[in-house]
């Protein structure tokens, strides 16, 4: 209820902006990130890991690919934005990200293959103010922004394994990880208008952004799920120890150690390309 109360607190400032200069500009862009959230790569890490190992220690293994792993997320925003100078104005919006990752990896040798899948699926929602510091040229327009935003993430993540000799089959699940967050971003812009009301702009900024506290369902081959607070840990396997993921903290064993509660880091830098409307 207090960061509606926050946005609700921008909203009014705007409208007040509209009767200062009775300038108003609507936004439209397309938006790209370069992020590194190592947690919820995990799983896909575990499997390129161990893949890779195997690759090292026996001549006779291929390995096809590895598996992807979330590198970068894609969206959009919308954004009104009011002038209380020419030289200042406020920007109310919001904006989605998207990055979705699947893949199949694979090792084979002479006696069969082992293969690994997974589905990284993060995707992002949130509402964002935004102060603008505008350097006024004649068809250009210089900005300087910062801001911040409250941002609701949706994660969830699949592991599946499966060993041709013998058939042993195995199914991981991480659902329903889902936290609000803030997260704040600033930046530069350059704005073009070759046309008397639409204007075309570029602009890069670095975004801070981290999901903590993190719960979700943990779900297993045989179908037993847990519901609880989601670490990220190291398990031990064949004497090498592996990332991995999941919801509940593990007993204490010989085989587990670095627990710890995991977070999935967005924080970086980003870039948004679009059209801008004068009124």
């Amino acid at each position: 209820m207090r960061k509606c109360v926050v946005f609700l607190g921008f909203f009014l400032l705007l409208v007040g902006g509209l009767y200062s200069q009775k300038k108003l500009e609507f936004n439209l862009s397309f938006n790209g990130s370069l992020v590194n959230p190592s947690d919820l790569n995990a799983m896909a890490e575990f499997v390129n890991s161990a893949f890779e190992r195997a690759v090292q220690l026996y001549p006779q293994i291929t390995l096809d690919h590895p598996l992807p792993l979330v590198k970068n997320m894609w969206g959009g925003s919308v954004e009104l934005k009011p002038f209380f100078t020419p030289y200042f104005a406020l920007g109310l919006g919001f904006g989605f990200s998207l990055g979705k990752r699947k893949g199949i990896s694979t090792i084979y040798d002479a006696s069969g293959y082992e293969w690994g899948r997974t589905v990284l699926n993060p995707k992002i929602f949130y509402p964002f103010a935004r102060a603008y510091f505008v350097y006024p040229l004649k068809d250009f327009s210089l900005e300087l922004s910062a801001g911040m935003g409250y941002f609701y993430g949706d994660f969830s993540t699949e592991l599946e394994t499966f060993v041709s000799r013998g058939g042993a089959w195995n199914y991981i699940s991480l659902r329903d990880v889902k936290k609000w967050a803030p997260g704040f971003m600033g930046g530069l812009g350059i704005k073009y208008w070759p046309w008397k009301k639409v204007g075309i702009f570029l602009s890069g900024s670095y975004n801070y952004l981290n999901f903590k506290d993190l719960r979700g369902v943990y779900q297993v081959t045989d179908g037993t799920r847990t519901y609880g607070t989601v670490y990220h840990l190291e398990m031990m396997i064949d004497s090498v120890w592996y990332p991995f993921l999941r919801a509940g903290k593990p007993n204490p064993s010989s085989s587990v150690r670095n627990v710890r509660e995991a977070e999935f880091n967005f924080s970086g830098f980003s870039f948004s390309a679009g059209l801008s409307f004068r009124f």
